[in-house]
């Protein structure tokens, strides 16, 4: 972490002056990045990818000034970004876990549509990897064996092999921790479980093409509708989240299948089709209230379609706030990549 550090400063035209001095940086990103919010990691993305903020400007430099009065409170501004980058690398790659991933994912999700340079890109691709590997690592099959620390609560007598005897002196610690050694093999064999049914599920899924919440074909349904269902569909067959490193390619896979004909001839749509398509299919509601513009933008779309009853004021605003134009087109397989992980993250943010 620390040689990334200086090496982002450096790329940035603010080489380190002394030791002293990056150490002190890394314990700024280190302290700041530990017991950092939900909200506050969300700004620190926005504030790397160059969504400016006074408030949250405010509020950082002063929790900087908290733990390092030396940091400088003027011109600070490229600076604060890295820093701000920092914290999110440092929360969402090198510590990824069952609570940061969703910062990972949302990381993701923000760049939907931007191309963008960014100052030390390299951060989003790292984490960009890490919540891939998270994703399979979680799903991994357990290796189940009850091993010789297994003992019998009974011991043989020395003087009469043919004797079992209970041992009172050591019967319930041992009682205990083969209780112990059990029930964690009894965990791993539930999520085991959990594992293979998700991954059968999926594959019979794709297998039928079948939109189970239409109770139809998908070869039956538009496109745009097919984008939007098997996003949704996906995600109802998953046992764990984040989604598997794999995802994007059964959705390639079950949309190629239901409309290999149509996608030859047009393969991409826009956020205006898939807005309509989620209103054709009524399949879409759940938490659009906490969709964010930047890190949402396909269900912040839908939400202010509804919010303004279809007028078509909703696409100016939509374009303010997200700096994307309704009407651009995208890859079929990449909207409905995108907004599985939307879904994802808005119930589990």
């Amino acid at each position: 972490m620390k040689n990334k550090i200086a090496r982002w400063y450096e790329a940035s035209s603010i080489p380190m002056k002394s030791e002293e001095e990056l150490n002190n940086r890394v314990d700024i990103i280190e302290k700041l990045s530990k017991d950092s919010s939900h909200e506050f990691d969300i700004n620190c993305l926005k504030k790397y990818l160059g969504h400016n903020n006074d408030e949250f400007n405010k509020q950082l430099s002063s929790t900087i000034l908290d733990i390092s009065p030396v940091f400088p409170q003027l011109n600070n501004e490229l600076e604060l970004k890295i820093i701000a980058s920092a914290i999110l690398y440092d929360k969402a790659c090198l510590a990824i876990d069952g609570d940061n991933y969703i910062i990972a994912l949302a990381c993701r999700l923000a760049r939907f549509g931007k191309n963008n340079e960014l100052l030390n890109a390299d951060i989003l691709e790292d984490i960009d990897n890490a919540l891939d590997k998270y994703g399979d690592k979680i799903r991994e099959l357990s290796n189940i064996k009850l091993d010789s620390s297994l003992d019998s609560v009974y011991k043989k007598k020395k003087d009469d092999a043919g004797a079992l005897v209970f041992d009172s002196e050591n019967s319930i610690k041992e009682v205990g921790k083969n209780l112990k050694i059990l029930s964690t093999a009894i965990s791993s064999l539930i999520k085991n479980n959990d594992i293979l049914s998700e991954e059968s599920n999926i594959h019979w899924w794709i297998f039928t093409a079948y939109s189970r919440k239409k109770n139809k074909p998908f070869t039956e349904l538009s496109l745009p509708a097919c984008v939007v269902l098997t996003a949704l569909e996906l995600y109802d067959v998953l046992s764990y989240v984040p989604q598997p490193s794999t995802s994007y390619a059964y959705l390639n896979k079950l949309l190629n299948e239901a409309h290999s004909k149509e996608l030859k001839k047009k393969s991409t749509l826009t956020i205006v089709d898939v807005v309509k398509a989620l209103e054709e299919t009524n399949s879409w509601g759940d938490n659009l209230q906490d969709a964010d513009p930047i890190i949402c933008p396909l269900s912040y779309a839908y939400k202010l379609y509804l919010e303004h009853k279809g007028e078509e004021v909703w696409s100016t605003i939509f374009k303010i706030k997200t700096q994307l134009e309704p009407s651009t087109e995208f890859s079929t397989v990449d909207l409905s990549n995108q907004f599985l992980q939307e879904i994802i993250y808005l119930k589990h943010k």
